[in-house]
């Protein structure tokens, strides 16, 4: 909760008016593709895994979350 409200209230993250990996990296980082690249690859396999281990339980998180 706490790491929640810090990101979504102060700093570069959603408080800053920051929402997307390529906004927070330009403000974080200063825009470096290789930060931005490595952030979006290891939550689209952190999703996949996530999907994959409940897709066994009858569901599928990839849908469940657009």
């Amino acid at each position: 909760m706490d790491f929640g409200r810090s990101i979504s209230t102060y700093g570069v993250y959603f408080g800053g008016g920051n929402y997307s990996i390529t906004d927070i990296c330009q403000a974080y980082c200063g825009g470096e593709p290789t930060w931005s690249n490595n952030v979006s690859n290891i939550m689209t396999n952190a999703l996949k895994k996530a999907s994959e281990s409940i897709s066994g339980a009858g569901g599928n998180l990839s849908s469940q979350l657009r």
